[in-house]
């Protein structure tokens, strides 16, 4: 009775070790879930190792990843990347997301915010990074102190793209190189 008991006591602990392992492995998406196709998938990039993808909350966001606060910030929370086509035009787009954003001590978010044209995979790609406190007009947790957006326009025949990362200030400088890796990893299929 005792070795039965031992025996079903070592497969439980197995089994947990199975369980948290399994977890453990959700926490980041495979490779294949991480390509991110645009532009009827005439181009892609692939999000960084650790991202998570999510359900799109909204219709019309083609691509969602979870982005993880830094590891050595208890409490930290989690950053938001989405992946869309919309229309309008650049300079609008990019206003509307400088709107988003307040200073705390009252200056310009305009003049606050860097925005920069490159070129990526032969397409005109308009980066932005601004901070201050984020005021979603789509959320109603109410203002975000102390967040960033680092947002990418990506300029293609078949419509302007949308790749917006926004979260607490510290989960953002903790992605900034692997977000603007991702952008430059873009790639015509």
């Amino acid at each position: 009775m005792r070795t039965a008991i031992a025996v079903l006591m070592g497969l439980l602990l197995g089994l947990g070790t199975v369980w948290a392992d399994a977890q453990e492995e959700e926490k980041e998406s495979p490779a294949a879930e991480r390509i991110i196709s645009i532009a009827e998938g005439r181009f892609q990039m692939v999000a960084p190792k650790g991202w998570l993808r999510k359900a799109p909350r909204v219709r019309i966001i083609e691509h969602e990843f979870e982005v993880p606060p830094p590891e050595d910030e208890e409490g930290g929370r989690p950053a938001r990347l989405t992946v869309m086509s919309a229309g309008g035009k650049v300079k609008e787009n990019i206003q509307r997301w400088l709107d988003q954003f307040v200073q705390p001590d009252g200056s310009s978010t305009e003049e606050q915010a860097k925005i920069e044209k490159l070129t990526v995979a032969d397409q005109t790609v308009h980066f932005v990074d601004v901070a201050g406190t984020y005021v979603d007009p789509f959320s109603q947790a109410g203002p975000q102190e102390d967040y960033r957006l680092l947002g990418a326009i990506i300029e293609t025949k078949r419509g302007n793209y949308f790749v917006k990362l926004v979260g607490p200030a510290s989960t953002l400088a903790a992605h900034e190189q692997a977000f603007k890796d991702m952008l430059n990893g873009l790639e015509r299929k």
